[in-house]
């Protein structure tokens, strides 16, 4: 299996999530999606990313597994302090899918990492995995800034 994972915060962030869905349809199996309840500094919110799901395209959805997660046992408060955010929260938040008994993952599994706002254009998938195949280690990808155009599924 070839899964994307990322996370949200916002539900301003729904135009990557389709960019990304749109993108890597043919190549991946599964978006993995995971939206909490705590920002990294600690501060608690509201999920909001399953109001605005309704405006993913339905066959995009088929694609897209979306899961609320609820750190309050394991996030910190952080606002003002960079190592508890970067060193505690961050990481927790990132590698979640780690501890996430609902996902299991096989010895080829595939997981692309990303920030949401981060897409990888379809061109580039074939290339990619043809590296990460040759090389058989993680690889670290530059990602180039990303313009999207968020009437370009009438969102807007």
């Amino acid at each position: 299996m070839l899964y994307l994972k990322s996370y949200c915060y916002s539900k301003h962030e729904l135009p990557f999530i389709i960019a990304n869905l749109d993108e890597g349809f043919e190549h991946i199996d599964k978006l993995i999606l995971y939206e909490y309840n705590f920002t990294h500094t600690g501060l608690p919110k509201e999920y909001e990313i399953e109001k605005v799901l309704h405006l993913v395209p339905e066959h995009l959805k088929t694609k897209l597994l979306y899961k609320k997660i609820d750190l309050t046992d394991y996030i910190e408060y952080a606002v003002n302090d960079e190592n508890k955010c970067h060193q505690i929260n961050e990481p927790i938040q990132r590698s979640w899918l780690f501890n996430d008994t609902d996902i299991v993952l096989h010895d080829d599994d595939i997981i692309i990492d990303i920030d949401i706002d981060e897409i990888i254009y379809k061109d580039c998938y074939k290339d990619l995995l043809n590296e990460f195949n040759q090389r058989n280690i993680p690889l670290s990808i530059q990602i180039h800034q990303f313009f999207f155009k968020n009437t370009i599924y009438g969102l807007i």
